[in-house]
């Protein structure tokens, strides 16, 4: 895991990371500087929740040059797509 967070930290361009709710909560703590046993709940802020495993949202932080970072919760949408595969062919 301390590669990711050097790697993640020193990146300069967006890093999107997919990985099970408990590995990125351990990543949220870290970045947001939160005590680990608090943070590991979905209940215990709404970017925890985002980490759920049910939510249909995305986590997203921005980390100044300074190294402090703020979270945002994006909730997701869904869309339907309607395909005619009779015309296709």
């Amino acid at each position: 895991m301390e590669t990711l967070l050097l790697d993640v930290e020193a990146s300069m361009q967006p890093v999107l990371i997919l990985a099970p709710p408990t590995p990125l909560r351990l990543l949220r703590a870290y970045l947001l500087n939160l005590d680990v046993g608090a943070s590991m709940h979905a209940a215990s802020a709404p970017g925890a929740a985002a980490l759920d495993g049910t939510a249909k949202a995305m986590l997203e932080f921005d980390i100044s040059p300074t190294g402090q970072a703020t979270e945002r919760v994006t909730p997701l949408t869904s869309i339907t797509l309607k395909v005619d595969l009779a015309g296709a062919a």
